[in-house]
């Protein structure tokens, strides 16, 4: 089970001293009896010293939408919404359009924080991580449906793969030698070309969900690109998820590299949509969002509301005063869910809604395009509304096809609680000389890119 029911003794925060509590939390924990591990060490703070060197780097995946690209949203909305709709995909798509101004110390000062081990931040006051739920609501991708590395099967489909790859084989035969994403657009907009639509989400997936070589259409988005365009859902938040996950490692990697003087292995480009990571802090931590922000409207996505509004200045010293444990917001999305109610409830999971929170709150493995990444969500259980316990490290990692018949969900005002000997786990101190590196993950395989 993701969730079990327990009375322990919870520590009140709020009301300063331990009661014995009944309590929902996520699991797995470890057993009362259990010796824990060691604590995730909390890294040392340099970043301020090695700015110079982290300024120099790019990043490629972040979205800088262009008129041109605007108007063939505009265009393929009036044509295909309902689609994008049923698939997932209608607010991810409109996000494409969305400036989101950068905050490269933001970005940098967590990235330091970065366990690659955990894929959570380690403050001083405990771990948080951007979650299933943070995709789902800030970047409007589906947490459900079909893997991201399917294929299509039936032969209308093949033949518009086949179509598809011919045109990126006649531009990769240009001088470029790459599909650049202009000449993409010129070979597909208002050509009147029956896989206009098809194309335009092969560019989308590249530019901004999937982006792995600058300015360039790729191949690997293509099977994708057809079946997301025949209205299905594919699982699409697990998949951008674990490219942040991968490239805060590269980016903790890097900043490791910094401090022992290997000023020489800097990282040169970001490929992930790291924007996501940056709106997902300005979320929770208020005392450092930009001026101005307001309310949604109601035709806007979540993400426009971080759109175009010039950011705070925010130098290191800001951020460690900014982004105590008092200023963290634990649930800053219950507004967005109807699941949830005033007061506590149990579910039978027969809906979309419901099981799309079900799948944000247990442990399982994010599959992309090329990679994989460990999702632990019982090490942040607050942040679900549940109490938090000692996280087991030892995990055996279930099929996310079976998935439990109920679910427990807090009410809407609740904040989770820490377990006693949490707090007392968390303040102990943890091994000496913890190492913080972790080898990189290697790329899943792939198929040639282009099969005749």
């Amino acid at each position: 089970m993701s969730i079990e029911a327990s009375v322990e003794e919870m520590n009140v925060a709020t009301l300063g001293y331990h009661m014995q509590q009944f309590g929902e939390i996520l699991q797995p924990i470890i057993p009362i009896t259990a010796t824990p591990q060691s604590r995730p060490a909390k890294p040392t703070s340099t970043i301020s010293t090695l700015h110079t060197h982290l300024e120099k780097i790019k990043f490629v995946g972040w979205g800088n939408p262009r008129q041109k690209w605007e108007n063939w949203v505009k265009t393929m909305k009036a044509a295909h919404s309902p689609g994008w709709k049923r698939a997932g995909i209608y607010d991810a798509i409109i996000n494409s359009t969305l400036k989101i101004p950068q905050n490269k110390n933001l970005i940098f000062w967590f990235a330091e924080k970065w366990s690659p081990k955990t894929n959570t931040f380690i403050l001083p006051w405990g771990e948080i991580t951007i979650t299933l739920e943070d995709m789902m609501v800030l970047g409007g991708l589906s947490v459900l449906g079909g893997p991201v590395t399917s294929h299509v099967e039936i032969p209308q489909d093949c033949e518009a793969l086949s179509q598809l790859k011919e045109a990126y084989k006649k531009l990769i035969a240009s001088p470029s030698k790459k599909a650049r994403f202009n000449a993409w657009m010129n070979e597909f907009m208002e050509n009147q070309n029956v896989l206009e639509h098809e194309a335009f989400l092969a560019l989308w997936l590249s530019k901004n969900l999937f982006p792995s070589v600058r300015d360039t259409v790729m191949p690997e988005t293509f099977n994708l690109a057809i079946l997301l365009a025949r209205g299905q859902k594919m699982a699409l938040a697990p998949a951008v998820l674990a490219t942040l996950y991968r490239d805060l490692h590269f980016l903790q990697n890097t900043i490791l590299d910094l401090q022992q003087g290997k000023s020489e292995r800097v990282l040169q480009e970001v490929f992930s949509p790291m924007y996501y990571m940056q709106v997902w802090v300005l979320e929770r931590f208020p005392h450092v969002r930009p001026y101005g922000v307001g309310n949604i409207r109601d035709d806007e996505t979540r993400l426009a509301r971080w759109a175009n509004h010039v950011n705070k200045s925010t130098d290191y010293a800001t951020l460690e005063s900014g982004t105590c444990r008092k200023q963290f917001v634990w649930r800053p999305y219950v507004k967005d869910h109807t699941i949830y109610k005033e007061y506590a409830t149990i579910e039978k999971i027969n809906n979309d809604e419901l099981e799309s929170f079900a799948r944000c709150v247990r442990v399982s493995v994010l599959v992309g395009l090329d990679i994989s990444q460990q999702y632990f969500p019982h090490r942040v259980s607050k942040q679900f509304g549940y109490n938090q316990d000692i996280p087991a490290e030892d995990l055996n990692i279930e099929s996310n096809d079976d998935w439990n018949e109920y679910i427990y969900l807090p009410q809407r005002k609740y904040r989770g609680h820490m377990s006693v000997r949490y707090k007392e786990w968390w303040k102990s101190e943890p091994i000496a000389n913890q190492d913080l590196r972790v080898p990189l993950p290697p790329k899943m395989k792939r198929r040639k890119r282009l099969r005749d």
